[in-house]
């Protein structure tokens, strides 16, 4: 293909305004890209605004198929949102189509693909607080089911049959409220639980009749990572009927890092 001839279909690119046909362009502009002719740097620099529209639209597309009418339950909200809205510009879809929509500012029917993109990302992220709660595997548990059953009024128990788009019709923002309330009160329990099993065995401080802890690793590693949860559980617009017992645990969670900062740590070995 002549430099000319792919020069002029680039600049055709400007008038592609159909969502449906973006998997098409995505192959095209591909093609384009591959040509030993396009290595022309004026070429490549208008063709890549558009291929990076195509590309994320084509993504879009396929992940929210997946994520409205796959099976509920292998459905990770955190991980969806980072997709959607993380801080990495180029692989997060919301980052790139406001990206885009800055680069195409003088193409009308590219920006309009971009429109429509980032108003379905923004009517899906819509949906990430029922996904919180759904796709929690602790729902999974009959005890969970059964009080959430219990709040809704019906029948709530996601299994391998349920998707995201099912669950929508049942209309349970109503019921959100108390469903993010309850998630909230088993995670602090499930917290508290996990140091069950905790050991932190002492070792005698050379002759001085002192003991001190042989290791804190595994403890220090779920000590941060509680510190973490539980600063994130006590900014939830959700958590007020728990508001000062999650303090009350963020307290001694940073308490116990103090001493353990201060003291085990600062034995000379």
């Amino acid at each position: 293909m002549e430099l000319e001839e792919i020069a002029k279909q680039v600049e055709e690119l400007a008038d592609v305004g159909d969502l449906d046909k973006m998997l098409f362009y995505v192959k095209k502009v591909q093609t384009f890209a591959e040509q030993p002719q396009t290595a022309a740097e004026t070429i490549l620099t208008a063709l890549e605004p558009y291929q990076a529209l195509y590309t994320t639209a084509v993504n879009f597309q396929k992940s929210y198929k997946r994520w409205t009418d796959g099976n509920l339950m292998e459905l990770d909200a955190e991980q969806i949102e980072s997709e959607v809205d993380g801080p990495r510009r180029r692989t997060r879809l919301k980052r790139e189509t406001y990206r885009v929509l800055g680069t195409l500012a003088s193409a009308a029917a590219p920006q309009n693909i971009a429109k429509q993109v980032k108003e379905k990302i923004d009517e899906f992220m819509l949906n990430i607080p029922v996904m919180r709660v759904l796709c929690n595997p602790g729902i999974r548990s009959r005890h969970r089911a059964v009080r959430m059953s219990s709040l809704a009024g019906f029948e709530l128990r996601p299994d391998g049959n349920s998707s995201l788009h099912k669950m929508l019709k049942l209309n349970l923002d109503p019921y959100l409220t108390q469903f993010q309330e309850f998630t909230l009160e088993k995670n602090m329990k499930k917290m508290v639980g996990e140091w069950n099993p905790i050991e932190l065995p002492l070792m005698p401080y050379r002759e001085t009749g002192i003991y001190v802890f042989a290791t804190v690793d595994k403890a220090q590693l779920l000590l941060d990572d509680q510190i973490v949860k539980t600063q994130s559980m006590r900014g939830s617009p959700y958590i007020k009927p728990f508001e000062n017992e999650i303090r009350d645990w963020e307290r001694k969670l940073l308490v116990t890092r103090r001493f353990w900062t201060a003291g085990s740590w600062s034995w000379p070995r």
